[in-house]
């Protein structure tokens, strides 16, 4: 989403970063097809702070979702063009984004294998947002990790839906864009 918190989507790793400005459609990028979907950046169809767009696309036959900034609660139709999602980048922090309860209502609609929550409070940050855990409290199959990444291989996910929290940087700030 382009917006001073958020530029785009980022893909590192094949020959060096690339930033994709926001869009709606298909692309595909270093070979991997990516689906731009239009969504809103709060519940009221945009009026309040625009369009948001949810990225979804596939790596080593994972199907990544990336929310971005999703202010409201999946329609039906967002949810048939989204399909089916192996781990899912669901915001959880509330205030500019969906809070715990909606983000728990997107996860039940969406049901993947892993659900990975962001845009929450953390040490250092200055935003007004809800921590991490409003949104795991009563939860069954939370794991919070020391680390800051993953490998994964497709036969290895969990059945549904398991919710990973990662540990956040050490100063709570992201470096600058490069």
């Amino acid at each position: 989403h382009d917006h001073i918190d958020g530029e785009g989507l980022v893909s590192k790793g094949w020959l060096k970063t690339k930033i994709l400005r926001a869009f709606k459609g298909e692309r595909e990028v270093k070979r991997v097809p990516i689906k731009g979907i239009k969504s809103f950046h709060d519940d009221v169809y945009g009026a309040k702070r625009g369009e948001n767009v949810i990225y979804v696309f596939a790596v080593g036959g994972i199907t990544f979702c990336h929310l971005g900034d999703l202010g409201h609660v999946l329609t039906d139709d967002q949810v048939a063009e989204i399909g089916s999602v192996n781990v899912l980048f669901v915001p959880v922090g509330g205030v500019y984004t969906v809070d715990a309860a909606q983000a728990t209502r997107v996860v039940e609609q969406l049901r993947p294998n892993i659900a990975i929550p962001m845009h929450y409070k953390i040490h250092g940050l200055m935003q007004a947002l809800a921590t991490v855990d409003d949104f795991i409290r009563g939860k069954e199959n939370v794991r919070i990790l020391e680390a800051s990444d993953i490998a994964m291989r497709r036969q290895d996910l969990p059945p549904p839906t398991w919710i990973l929290v990662f540990r956040p940087p050490v100063s709570g700030v992201r470096p600058p864009a490069a």
